[in-house]
């Protein structure tokens, strides 16, 4: 799909004017300018050419933005999957860091409970 893309030098229609198959993945998923919008502009597209037939095979130029849909669909998935992996890593490290400062505080917290003569020991050690 994306080396037919490439081949053929597809382009893709935007607020801004027309893109390459490179440029989408650095659009926004939301917005006036966003994959989102140029989702939308293409399903219109094959809406609005969409001349159904049991008999006869579909134009290459419905094909084509087909085949345009699925690129920008599929670069949609790809960003949302590393959008929520993002949420997920800093989920992750709020967690871990707070595990941190409770077992920091508990350390600390079994310092002070040693005898004087246990913290001397320890400090001599070093």
């Amino acid at each position: 799909m994306y080396k037919t893309a490439t081949r053929e030098n597809f382009t893709y229609p935007t607020t801004r004017g027309l893109c390459v198959t490179s440029d989408l993945w650095s659009m926004p998923l939301t917005g006036s300018f966003s994959l989102n919008d140029t989702a939308i502009r293409l399903d219109d597209t094959l809406e609005k050419s969409a001349k159904k037939s049991f008999v006869e095979a579909s134009s290459s130029e419905d094909t084509t933005t087909t085949m345009k849909l699925n690129i920008v669909k599929d670069i949609i998935a790809d960003k949302l999957a590393e959008k929520a992996a993002r949420k997920d890593a800093a989920s992750v490290k709020a967690k871990k860091d707070k595990l941190l400062g409770v077992l920091a505080r508990k350390q600390d917290a079994a310092l002070e409970d040693k005898t004087e003569a246990e913290i001397l020991a320890e400090l001599e050690k070093l």
